[in-house]
C-alpha cells in the first residue's frame, strides 16, 4: 500500500480503510452536506407537490413515514426528491399526528403546505382527514385501481352480490384457468398501441403467467364443467389438463372396490351343436375394449346454463353414469377460487369493533361474527328440517327450498342482523 507515501503520517489509516465506524461516520457527513444543498435548492421552488405514505417493516415491526418532493425545473425538468424516510415516532396514526409528522419534515426544508400545494396519498380515511385543510389532496391512482378490484369482490351494497357470493353459493374453482387465460388474451399488445401501453400490457401478461399460480386441481376442475371440457379458450393447456384428469381418474379407480360378481371365475359355456357351415362363420370378437367414463364424458353433449344450472347438482345426477368422475367433482368443486369470504368477514368485524367498542372481548367478536354470517341460513335450514316436515324430503324439494334461500334479498340479511344487534348487542357489550 502506498497510502503512507502519498498522504503522510498526518492522515490516520482509520479514515481511509472502510469499516463500520468509517462508513457510518461518512454517511452522516454526506447526509448533512446534501441536505443543506437541498435546502438551498428548494428556497427557489415556487410550486411543488408532495407524496406521503406509511408502512411497517415486517421483520422489526418499526413503522416508517416517507415524504417526497416533486417540482419542475426549467433546466432539468421534473424532479422527484425524497425528503425523509423516517421512523414514525408519534403515539398513534391519527390524522392530527400524521399531519404534524409531515409538517415537521417540511419545516426542516423551509416548506409549508398551503392551498396551492398538492399532496398525493392513499385513500384511507385518516389520510383524507390529515390533508383536508390548507392543502389539495389527490388520491393515489394505483391505490384506487387496487381498491376497485378489492371492493368489487368484498364491498356490500354495490349490486355485485352475484360475483361476491359466487364462491359461497356456487362452485368457482373451475373458472380460474378460463378467466386467467381470458385476461392474458385481453392483455396481448395491439399493433395500434403506443409503446407505453405495449410495455404495460407485456408486464400484465408476464405477471399473470408468472405470479398467478395454478395447481393441478384447477386444471381438473376446469374439465369437470361440460362447457369447458373442449378447452377452446386455452387449447394449449388441453393436453396437460386431460393428462392430469386421467391420472386422477386412474388413482381413484384403483381405490374403488371391484364388485363381487367381477371376481367370480368365468365359466366355459357348453358348446352348442352346430352345422358344418355354421362352424365356418366368423367368430364374434370378445376383445372389444369397453369405453371408460372419461371416453363417455368426452363425447357428452351437454351445455349448462350458468344462471339456472348448478354444477354440483349436475354431477350429483350423473353419479350412476360417472361414479368416479362424480366423486372427483364432489371433492374438487367445493374448493373456493378465492378467500373473499374471509375478507368480507374481516370487513364486517371491523365495522363491529368501533371507537365505542374498543374493549369488546375477542371471544364475543367471534360469536357476533358467527351470528352475523350464519344466523339467517341456520334459521332457514331449521325451518326446512323441522317447521316444514322435510326431514325426509325428496331431492327436488330440497333443491326448491335451497333456491328460495338463495333468492333471499340482502335487505332480509341486514334486517336480521340489526335485529340481532338490537336484541343481543347491548346486553353482550354490558357483560364485557
Amino acid at each position: 500500500m502506498s497510502v503512507g507515501c502519498l498522504l503522510g503520517k498526518c492522515v490516520p489509516v482509520e479514515a481511509i480503510i472502510p469499516d463500520r465506524t468509517t462508513v457510518s461516520r461518512e454517511v452522516d457527513k454526506v447526509y448533512v452536506s446534501r441536505k443543506n444543498q437541498l435546502k438551498k435548492i428548494v428556497e427557489s421552488v415556487q410550486n411543488f407537490s408532495i407524496t406521503v405514505d406509511f408502512w411497517t417493516e415486517s421483520h422489526t415491526g418499526v413503522s416508517y413515514g416517507g415524504v417526497s418532493l416533486h417540482y419542475y425545473d426549467q433546466n432539468y425538468g421534473l424532479q422527484s426528491l425524497v425528503l425523509a424516510c423516517r421512523e414514525y415516532n408519534m403515539p398513534n396514526q391519527t390524522s392530527p399526528n400524521i399531519r404534524t409528522f409531515t409538517d415537521e419534515i417540511l419545516q426542516e426544508y423551509g416548506l409549508k403546505l398551503n392551498e396551492n400545494v398538492y399532496a398525493v396519498t392513499d385513500n384511507e380515511p385518516k389520510m383524507k382527514a390529515a390533508f383536508r385543510d390548507d392543502v389539495k389532496r389527490i388520491g393515489c391512482s394505483a391505490h384506487y385501481l387496487n381498491k376497485i378490484v378489492e371492493h368489487s369482490l368484498t364491498k356490500k351494497g354495490i349490486k355485485c352480490d352475484a360475483i361476491q357470493q359466487a364462491a359461497d353459493k356456487h362452485p368457482s374453482i373451475h373458472l380460474v384457468i378460463p378467466l386467467r387465460q381470458q385476461l392474458i388474451k385481453l392483455s396481448q399488445p395491439d399493433p395500434y398501441d403506443c409503446d407505453a401501453i405495449t410495455k404495460l400490457k407485456e408486464f400484465f401478461v408476464f405477471e399473470l403467467e408468472s405470479k398467478w399460480e395454478v395447481s393441478d386441481e384447477h386444471f381438473i376442475a376446469m374439465l369437470l364443467h361440460p362447457n369447458f371440457k373442449e378447452c377452446s379458450n386455452c387449447s394449449q393447456l388441453k393436453d396437460k389438463a386431460y393428462a392430469l384428469l386421467k391420472q386422477e381418474f386412474e388413482r381413484r379407480k384403483s381405490l374403488i372396490p371391484i364388485p363381487a360378481k367381477s371376481l367370480m371365475k368365468p365359466t366355459t359355456p357348453k358348446r352348442e351343436k352346430k352345422s358344418l357351415i355354421a362352424d365356418c362363420y366368423d367368430t364374434t370378437s370378445t376383445d372389444l375394449q369397453e369405453e371408460t367414463e372419461l371416453d363417455l364424458y368426452s363425447k357428452l353433449c351437454v351445455t349448462l346454463d350458468p344462471d339456472k344450472d348448478d354444477l354440483l347438482d349436475f354431477w350429483a345426477k350423473q353419479r350412476q353414469n360417472y361414479p368416479i368422475l362424480s366423486a372427483i367433482a364432489c371433492d374438487l368443486l367445493i374448493i373456493p377460487a378465492t378467500n373473499t369470504t374471509i375478507e368480507r368477514l374481516f370487513s364486517t368485524s371491523g365495522a363491529a369493533v368501533t371507537s365505542k367498542r374498543t374493549r369488546l372481548n375477542t371471544s364475543k367478536v367471534d360469536k357476533l361474527m358467527f351470528l352475523k354470517k350464519n344466523l339467517l341460513l341456520l334459521k332457514k335450514l331449521d325451518c326446512i328440517n323441522v317447521g316444514n316436515g322435510l326431514l325426509t324430503a325428496t331431492p327436488s324439494d330440497m333443491k326448491r327450498k335451497r333456491d328460495e334461500m338463495n333468492e333471499s334479498s340482502q335487505e332480509d340479511v341486514d334486517a336480521n342482523t340489526n335485529d340481532i344487534n338490537s336484541q343481543l348487542g347491548d346486553n353482550l357489550f354490558d357483560d364485557i
